[in-house]
Order: structure tokens, then sequence, then C-alpha cells
């Protein structure tokens, strides 16, 4: 019964590992879009060529009415 219990603990700290994992590379992933998104907005901010660029790519990428609203497509 020990082995069972001790065997059963160490796959739950597997699990809480792995689960932490899975959360600080989303953690990450969200940060990184988020920096990506400040230097794209920096950018369109510093030229409308750029702007116009980018509001052309979105136009044909976004399909969900809500995500278009955010950019006045």
């Amino acid at each position: 019964m020990k082995k069972i219990n001790q065997r059963q603990q160490a796959i739950n700290r597997l699990e809480e590992e792995l689960a932490r994992e899975s959360q600080r590379k989303r953690k990450d992933d969200t940060r990184r879009k988020i920096l990506i998104g400040a230097l794209i907005m920096g950018k369109m901010r510093n030229s409308q060529a750029f702007e116009k660029e980018i509001l052309a790519e979105l136009d044909r990428f976004l399909d969900k009415h809500i995500d278009r609203k955010l950019f006045d497509l």
C-alpha cells in the first residue's frame, strides 16, 4: 500500500510540474504577442504607409466581426 501511495505521489508531482511548464509556455507566448504587437503599433504610428499595409493585411486576415471591429474594418 505504501509503494502505491508513493507512486501516486510521484505521478501527482510530475503532473503538477507539467502543468506549471504548460502555464509558463502560455505566459511566454502571450508576452511575445504583446511585445510584437507593441512594436507593430509603434511602427504604424510612425508611418502611414506601414499602417495602411498592416490594415490591408488585417482586412484579409480577420473574419470575425468582433475582431474586425477592433480595427474599424
